[in-house]
């Protein structure tokens, strides 16, 4: 099965710690939890907006010869409700590889996206990479790193579930030193997709044969499946693997990386558009959150 990894172990070693939709201003302060009707069986929830910051006294997660990584990521509990007794009866009676038993939850339940505005709050611009790790009923994905050169000791970090870089201008350019975007119900549904992709990679690709210099190794395939310029259903590398059904995202780890020390703050909001309510998979607004999915504590992953 996939790999299980302690939080702790995760960190070992030297660790220490379609996009492009963009908009214009959010008005996060503004935005308050809410649920909007949309017919009679969607409605739509916007969740208390959030941040993350990271500041330039912080230790590099990872420190090498050729470079250090600067990382900050928040673990967000999507209110998805709880599978019941009877839901995971019927799961385990029914089981689909290459998961342990059948999703108690898939995209057409509800769907979510995520608005987000990134500003630098240094006098320099920075070079910045944007990180959004799943989750789903099974555990959470983590990249960790690969190595790419064994002899002489070299890594790179793979791919997050969404991953692209972009450069920030610096506190004085004004409206230069804050970006924003979105990543759509449709990123998301891709995401999903590309996650459950990469569990059938992991479950069923074996290391390459040495002797063959055309194999491609698992990790190249994830690496494939997660790059934000692919599109699982269109790639032949990754399309075979695709299972048969997909479990929703209940969750995601969201951030930013650097290869300097830097001072910048993350803040965004989270819309679920609950498609079914008969279905009733989302909580409703003051529900309390143990009701909710508890926070995966297995972590999928081919990483170092």
């Amino acid at each position: 099965m996939w790999h299980r990894v302690a939080h702790e172990g995760a960190h070992g070693g030297r660790w220490l710690g379609g996009v492009g939709h963009w908009v214009g201003a959010l008005g996060l302060a503004l935005a308050v939890p809410s649920w909007v009707g949309c017919g009679d069986q969607e409605e739509v929830r916007t969740l208390v907006p959030q941040q993350v910051g990271m500041t330039a006294d912080m230790e590099p997660v990872f420190e090498g010869d050729e470079f250090s990584l600067y990382e900050v990521k928040l673990a967000v509990r999507l209110p998805i409700r709880a599978a019941t007794e009877g839901d995971m009866q019927r799961a385990w009676e029914n089981p689909i590889a290459p998961f342990p038993h059948r999703p108690t939850v898939v995209p057409s339940d509800y769907r979510v996206q995520v608005t987000w505005v990134l500003t630098n709050l240094d006098d320099r611009p920075h070079a910045f990479e944007f990180l959004l790790d799943p989750w789903n009923e099974y555990g959470r994905y983590w990249p960790g790193m690969q190595v790419v050169d064994a002899q002489r000791g070299e890594v790179l970090p793979n791919l997050s579930g969404i991953d692209f870089h972009r450069e920030i201008g610096p506190r004085s350019a004004g409206e230069a030193s804050r970006m924003h975007g979105t990543l759509t119900y449709d990123d998301f549904d891709e995401l999903a997709i590309d996650f459950a992709t990469v569990m059938n990679i992991i479950e069923t690709v074996p290391p390459p044969d040495p002797e063959d210099r055309n194999a491609m190794s698992p990790v190249t395939l994830v690496n494939h499946a997660f790059h934000i310029g692919n599109r699982s259903a269109s790639s032949p590398l990754t399309r075979p693997f695709i299972p048969s059904i997909i479990p929703a995202i209940t969750g995601f780890d969201i951030g930013i990386r650097t290869r300097q020390p830097a001072n910048l703050a993350l803040e965004f909001v989270v819309e679920l558009s609950e498609l079914n309510r008969d279905r009733d998979r989302v909580l409703d607004e003051g529900e309390p959150i143990e009701r909710a999915r508890p926070e995966p504590t297995q972590h999928i992953t081919l990483g170092m």
